[in-house]
Parts: structure tokens; sequence; C-alpha cells
């Protein structure tokens, strides 16, 4: 996710709300900054999913 300014590790402190700002930011950067799949990744739209788990 470098490709968007974001290391995988940074996820880990963001609020739901800012997961899904992500989300939506790569389902954009799909479809416009690389509507070819040019990045090496497995297909044109890969899945994602992130999941949100709190201890207490």
């Amino acid at each position: 996710m470098r490709h968007l300014g974001i290391d995988v590790g940074d996820l880990a402190g963001l609020s739901e709300a800012a997961l899904a700002a992500v989300l939506a930011d790569l389902h954009r950067w799909e479809e416009h900054g690389d509507p070819q799949g040019q990045l090496p990744r497995f297909k044109r739209h890969d899945d994602k999913s992130i999941a949100v788990v709190t201890f207490r």
C-alpha cells in the first residue's frame, strides 16, 4: 500500500472510520490509478478486508 502513502504497520493504530477510508481509497486507486493492474498484483481487482479486534 506504499503507492497510497500508507505502510501496513500504520493500519493498526487507525480508527474504524479511518480504516473504512483506506479501503475506499484503495477502491478508487484500483479504478482510476491502476485500472489495468500494472502494479504487480494477481488480478485487476483484488479482494480487500480489514478486521478490527478490540481487547478489553
